[in-house]
């Protein structure tokens, strides 16, 4: 079962990894969360490729942004009115004279000599032309720095949103399913294998008496016919006994569930499956026209093995009444415990 079997507060408390997503370097620890719980050597990969540009892009704009004037060439200060008057005095003369009285003064005289020849030096202007060259290049570069960060951050976010639905997916599985040994793409005939491999390693005993009233059915009556001078032929005659007996009474066809032509409440009611699985293969169903094979049925609802030993002598695929992978006879042999 995927993500389609999870309520809104699941999908709510997992996706909650995506509000780092829109911040550099911090949207790396998101794909390391993603790989961390679904096992994805994609958003491995991602993660170095993001927390490399993403460190690089932000040193590199904080380097760049942090040159400055002085590191440049050194440009002497361009003389001020008040190295020569001081606000004060200007303030106090311009109460009783006006600024062009002002000019006339001597102290007036020398800034105006001295702002004359710092703006006629060669060499001094050389420099400042250069200096606003490199000023103006510094804060181009680190413009696009900081422009080229904010774009791959848009990516990177937009990337982790579009992955959020498969991290979901997978985690949903990952949840429900407590090992995802066939994949998405398992066969029934995989999981019947394994069910007879699992069935076969199991120890064939003979049920006591009290056990098969626990469970249901009656005491063997074979065990009445137990000598105690043999009782390991005995015991061997009782268990050939009663394999045979079962083996020679199947579910006749007529009480065999027709799942081309049940509806949800049957399969709901086969031991094992669930109304979710029921629904899926209505809509299966619908989609394909009709099961022809067991099988088929099997593949899309996507049954698990000890359920399908459960459930594979209770139904029939119209005229098919077998599967055509064969489930094993060793589940026929022995009593099955749903524990």
């Amino acid at each position: 079962m995927g993500i389609e079997g999870k309520n809104t507060k699941w999908k709510i408390l997992n996706s909650l990894y995506l509000l780092a997503a829109p911040i550099p370097v911090l949207n790396s620890f998101c794909l390391v969360y993603m790989y961390a719980r679904v096992k994805n050597k994609k958003w491995f990969m991602m993660v170095w490729v993001t927390l490399v540009v993403s460190i690089a892009l932000t040193v590199s704009s904080y380097y760049v942004g942090s040159i400055t004037y002085d590191d440049l060439y050194d440009v002497p200060d361009e003389p001020m009115l008040t190295d020569y008057i001081s606000q004060e005095e200007q303030e106090e003369y311009l109460k009783t004279h006006t600024r062009k009285e002002m000019k006339e003064l001597d102290e007036y005289k020398k800034y105006s000599k001295a702002l004359d020849d710092y703006l006629n030096d060669e060499d001094i202007q050389k420099k400042i032309i250069e200096n606003a060259h490199h000023i103006g290049t510094i804060q181009g570069v680190n413009t696009a720095l900081e422009t080229s960060l904010t774009i791959y951050t848009i990516f990177v976010f937009f990337y982790i949103s579009s992955q959020n639905y498969t991290f979901l997916d997978k985690l949903a599985q990952s949840e429900t399913a407590p090992a995802l040994k066939y994949g998405d793409g398992g066969k029934p005939a995989d999981r019947i294998q394994d069910a007879a491999t699992a069935s076969s390693q199991t120890p064939s005993v003979q049920n006591s008496p009290e056990l098969e009233q626990l469970l249901g059915g009656a005491p063997n009556q074979n065990n009445d016919n137990v000598q105690p001078d043999n009782p390991e032929e005995n015991v061997s005659e009782s268990v050939q006994s009663q394999s045979q007996t079962q083996e020679t009474e199947p579910a006749s066809k007529t009480d065999m569930l027709d799942i081309n032509k049940a509806n949800e409440e049957e399969f709901a009611n086969l031991p094992g499956l669930t109304v979710v699985d029921a629904k899926r293969a209505i809509k299966a169903r619908e989609n394909s026209g009709s099961f022809n094979t067991k099988d088929e049925f099997y593949e899309a609802i996507n049954i698990k093995p000890h359920i399908l030993v459960k459930i594979d002598d209770l139904i029939v695929a119209g005229q098919d009444t077998g599967s055509t992978s064969n489930p094993p006879a060793a589940h026929k042999s022995r009593r099955q415990i749903d524990l």
